[in-house]
Parts: C-alpha cells; structure tokens; sequence
C-alpha cells in the first residue's frame, strides 16, 4: 500500500541501530496488534507533518486505519533523490496546534528490512 500524495510529506530524524520491540509480527488478535520477534539492527524514523486542521481530520484517519501495517511511503530529499522507504508506525500519533489552522504531528516509525 502507498502513503497516499496527498497528504503531507514527513521531516524525519533516522537512525539505526538495535531498536526495542524492533522486528515486529502482526497478530490478528490478542491485545497487542504487533509483538517483538528478535533484536535486530533496523531504521528507525522519528517524522514529523505539518498539515491544516482540515487535512489532519483525514490523514490521522488513514494513519490510524494503515499506519500500523507496512505502507511505503516516499520521505525527504536526500542527495537529490526522494527514497521511498516500506514503514509502519511503533508508537501513538502524537500531535499539538501551531500557528492559525496547523497542526503538527509526530510518530515512530520502522523500516523494514530488506
């Protein structure tokens, strides 16, 4: 699935290295949508949106429903390219109001080891 292009692009901070609960298996039920496998040496993103309250109504709709499955999405310019990166968000959507009509959210995220 693609992070869709209408909604806002993510600055991002990455890094790499032995992640908590890094690996995840989806589960179809229990309480726990995603539980830890093994240790392993993964990407880990911190992302940040700005977007307009009326685009936030959709977009933390989406995330919710997709964010917690691997989507790919493209992420900021690095050396002229644009790399498109399979993730899943780690942890809860958190957000708060800037100036007039934005809001800026943040979340963690894991790619997936190719």
């Amino acid at each position: 699935m693609d992070y869709p292009s209408t909604y806002p692009c993510p600055t991002w901070v990455y890094g790499q290295g032995v992640a908590p609960f890094a690996s995840r298996t989806q589960f179809d039920c229990g309480w726990a949508r995603q539980r830890h496998t093994w240790q392993d040496q993964t990407k880990v993103y911190d992302m940040t949106f700005k977007m307009s309250t009326a685009v936030f109504a959709t977009w933390f709709d989406w995330m919710n429903t997709n964010g917690y499955d691997w989507f790919n999405m493209a992420l900021d310019t690095v050396g002229g390219s644009q790399p498109v990166e399979s993730i899943r968000m780690t942890g809860p959507i958190q957000y708060t109001y800037g100036d007039f009509d934005t809001v800026i959210a943040r979340v963690s995220a894991e790619a997936e080891n190719a």
